[in-house]
């Protein structure tokens, strides 16, 4: 009798929510090109966007997701990969603000078939492939701090397949339903006003009468004295000595 696990990404927002890919080898890649793991049609996602890898440590599989050089990047937990992350159990990870996923890890239980103890007798064989049945797509895990330690998943019966009858599957736990919605786009910038074209034609003319007496008073303060008496004889005014 020997536990494994199997690991699946389920999209739980974007084109097909609800829909459960496995991960089935060491190295995972999605993308939008046919050679990744899971391909996402969008130009929204590079050629090869995402890549999950697997590795066996003393605790058990090691599961890192990292962003490999997107145009629209990757969040995990609505935070942005700058490099290397490790990924665990509810996890979720959204590519480019269009399709998110929830990372899942279900163990599954291998057993040998049973041989009957009295000829004739039925014969009951467990599948080892135990039935896996995604979360409602609504729902959200929690943000949690990197490093804490996720609330694994509830164990899904196994089935009887035989003559004996199939045993009823157990009651799913309600979880609470919650909404996941992204960041709402910032608001461009209202451009700036154009001014009217009037005002740079007051500006003008006031440049030009400012020019026009700074012209003349120049010309006053060095006239000749003979412009002066001429001014003052127009006038009536006598000359001052």
């Amino acid at each position: 009798m020997e536990n494994y696990s199997r690991r699946f990404l389920v999209v739980v927002e974007g084109p097909n929510e609800g829909q459960a890919y496995p991960l089935q080898d060491l190295v995972c890649t999605i993308g939008r090109t046919a050679d990744n793991t899971i391909v996402i049609d969008s130009t929204r996602i590079s050629r090869h966007h995402t890549q999950i890898r697997f590795a066996e440590s003393a605790t058990g599989t090691l599961a890192m997701v990292e962003d490999m050089g997107s145009t629209n990047g990757t969040w995990v937990n609505q935070r942005q990969l700058t490099g290397p992350q490790r990924l665990m159990p509810g996890d979720i990870i959204t590519l480019a603000d269009y399709i998110a996923f929830r990372y899942e890890v279900e163990d599954a239980l291998h057993t040998e078939k049973l041989t009957p103890a009295m000829p004739g007798s039925a014969t009951q064989v467990i599948d080892d492939n135990a039935t896996y049945t995604p979360p409602p797509p609504d729902y959200e895990e929690p943000y949690r701090p990197y490093g804490e330690t996720p609330t694994p998943p509830p164990r899904q019966p196994f089935i009887q397949i035989g003559s004996a009858a199939q045993s009823a599957p157990a009651a799913q736990p309600v979880r609470p339903q919650q909404t996941w919605t992204a960041a709402p786009p910032s608001a461009p910038a209202a451009p700036p006003a154009k001014r009217s074209k009037w005002v740079y034609v007051i500006v003008a003319i006031l440049l030009i009468l400012i020019c026009i007496c700074v012209a003349i008073a120049v010309y006053l303060w060095f006239a000749p004295v003979t412009f002066w008496e001429q001014v003052f004889g127009l006038f009536d005014i006598p000359i001052p000595q």
